[in-house]
C-alpha cells in the first residue's frame, strides 16, 4: 500500500514539471531547433561562415525558386572549381539579411565578400548569364516590408568579389534570352493595386551596360500575380503573365518583343484599357495541354441548360486557346476536373450538343446528350466517376469500369445504354481521359 501511493506521489511530481517542459526551454520550441551540420560539398562552409561573421548569426532561407538553402553551391567564375554563397542575419543586427561570398583557398573556403541587402529576407535566388556569354551572374529576389514589392539585385563575381550590377522595384521577375542573341533579358512585372497600374518591363545588361528595352501595360485591375511563364508566341518567344483578377477569376497578358524590338502586350485592349480576350471566370492557369511545347490559354464556357445557373452551380467546358501572336485557335475542347485532378477531352461530335450534371459530394461528373426541342437533357452518354479504394472493393459499382488508380483513389467510367449517334466505344473514353 505504502508503495502504490509513492508511486502515486511521484508521478503527481513529473506530471507538472512534463507539461512545463516548453516553459523550461523557451516558449519557442521551433526557435530551439538547430538545422542539421552541413555535410558533403557543404562541409566547412559554415564554419568559414561563423569564423568570418561570428557564432551570433541565423541562417536564411530562400522562399521560392530552385534554390532553397541558406548555402548555394555554384562556378561563378567558370575556374571549374564551385563558390559558396550564404544568407544569414546577424542576431545582433535587427533584421538585416546579409549575403556572404566564400571561396575555397587551400582547400579550406574563406570568406571573400560581405554584403549587407536592403532586405528583411530572401525571395528567390536564381544565376544566370546577363552580362557574357558563359558568365554567371547571381539574381537575388529581396523581399521589403511591402508585400506586392521586392528589390531584385544582379551581381557579378569580378576580381574575387562581388560587384552590383542592377538593382530594381519589382513585382514578379522572369530571366530568358528573349531576343535570340545569346544573353538572357530581365523580365519585371510592377503590380500597383493602390493607383490600380500594372506594367511589364525589359532589360539588357549586355556587355554589363544597362539598356531599356522598353514596357508594356498589362490589365490594371489585376489583385496579384499567379506565374511567369516564358513560351512561343508564333516565331517569338513571350512571357505568359497569369494573375488574379479578383477573388476567382483570372487573366493572362502575354509580353514579348515585336518585330523593331519594342515590348509588346498584344491581347491588351488599349481602348478599354484591359486584357479582355483572356480572361476567364475561374483561376485556371495556362497550361500545355496537349503537349507540343506551347502553352495554351483557357476559355469558359457555360454548359447547355446552365445559362441561368448561379455561377458556382455553373459547370464549364473549357476550349484551350493558342495565340500565334495575331489570333487564337483553339486545339482542345475538355471538361476541367481540377477537385479529382483530371481532364476529358470531349468528342469532335460533342460539342454543342452535350451538358453535364456535376456532384461534388459523389465525386462524378455524368454527359447528357442536350434535347434542343424540350430544352432540357436527354439520354446519357457518359458517367466519370471517383471511388475510395475502400469504395470501389466493395464490389457494389460493378456497372463502372476502371480508367486508373492515383493516390488510393479509382478513377471509373460507366457508358451510356441509350447514347445513339453520340455514343462513344470505351476505348475511345480511356484515350480522352487524362490526369491533370
Amino acid at each position: 500500500m505504502k508503495r502504490s501511493i509513492l508511486i502515486v506521489l511521484q508521478m503527481c511530481v513529473c506530471i507538472p514539471l512534463l507539461c512545463s517542459s516548453c516553459s523550461l526551454l523557451g516558449t519557442d520550441p521551433v526557435g530551439q531547433m538547430r538545422p542539421p551540420r552541413p555535410a558533403g560539398e557543404f562541409a566547412g562552409v559554415e564554419d568559414a561562415l561563423k569564423q568570418a561573421v561570428g557564432k551570433d548569426v541565423r541562417l536564411v532561407y530562400p522562399k521560392s525558386g530552385d534554390y532553397r538553402s541558406a548555402y548555394v553551391l555554384k562556378d561563378l567564375d567558370g575556374d571549374g572549381e564551385k563558390e559558396a554563397l550564404a544568407f544569414y542575419t546577424p542576431t545582433t543586427d535587427g533584421s538585416a539579411t546579409h549575403l556572404n561570398l566564400l571561396d575555397r583557398v587551400d582547400d579550406e573556403w574563406k570568406s571573400m565578400a560581405d554584403l549587407k541587402l536592403e532586405s528583411t529576407g530572401i525571395d528567390s535566388v536564381q544565376t544566370a548569364a546577363l552580362t557574357d556569354a558563359g558568365a554567371v551572374n547571381i539574381l537575388l529576389g529581396c523581399s521589403l516590408y511591402s508585400t506586392q514589392q521586392k528589390q531584385l539585385n544582379v551581381f557579378a563575381y569580378e576580381n574575387g568579389g562581388l560587384n552590383s550590377l542592377y538593382k530594381e522595384i519589382y513585382t514578379e521577375f522572369s530571366c530568358y534570352d528573349f531576343n535570340g542573341d545569346g544573353l538572357d533579358e530581365l523580365m519585371m512585372v510592377n503590380l500597383n493595386t493602390v493607383q490600380q497600374v500594372t506594367t511589364a518591363s525589359m532589360v539588357s545588361l549586355a556587355g554589363g551596360k544597362q539598356r531599356q528595352m522598353g514596357t508594356a501595360d498589362l490589365d490594371p485591375m489585376i489583385t496579384g500575380i499567379a506565374s511567369i511563364r516564358v513560351s512561343p508566341v508564333g516565331e517569338r518567344m513571350g512571357a505568359y503573365i497569369d494573375s488574379y483578377k479578383g477573388a476567382s477569376a483570372m487573366v493572362t497578358d502575354i509580353v514579348c518583343l515585336n518585330e523593331e524590338g519594342a515590348l509588346m502586350n498584344p491581347v491588351f485592349d488599349p481602348g478599354r484599357k484591359e486584357t479582355l480576350t483572356t480572361f476567364r471566370q475561374s483561376a485556371s492557369p495556362c497550361q500545355d495541354i496537349d503537349g507540343d511545347g506551347v502553352l495554351e490559354i483557357p476559355s469558359l464556357t457555360v454548359m447547355l441548360g446552365y445559362e441561368n445557373a448561379a455561377d458556382a452551380n455553373r459547370p464549364y467546358i473549357t476550349l484551350w486557346r493558342r495565340y500565334d501572336g495575331v489570333q487564337f485557335e483553339v486545339v482542345m475542347t475538355c471538361v476541367m476536373n481540377y477537385v479529382d485532378g483530371y481532364y476529358f477531352e470531349l468528342p469532335e461530335a460533342w460539342v454543342g450538343n452535350v451538358t453535364l450534371d456535376k456532384s461534388l459530394g459523389d465525386r462524378s461528373r455524368v454527359f447528357y446528350q442536350w434535347d434542343f426541342s424540350k430544352s432540357q437533357k436527354g439520354a446519357e452518354l457518359l458517367a466519370l466517376q471517383v471511388f475510395t479504394q475502400t469504395e470501389w472493393n466493395t464490389g457494389e459499382h460493378k456497372d463502372f469500369s476502371q480508367l486508373g488508380i492515383r493516390n488510393d483513389l479509382v478513377y471509373a467510367y460507366r457508358l451510356g445504354k441509350d447514347a445513339g449517334e453520340l455514343g462513344i466505344s470505351a476505348q475511345e473514353v480511356a484515350s480522352k481521359f487524362r490526369f491533370i
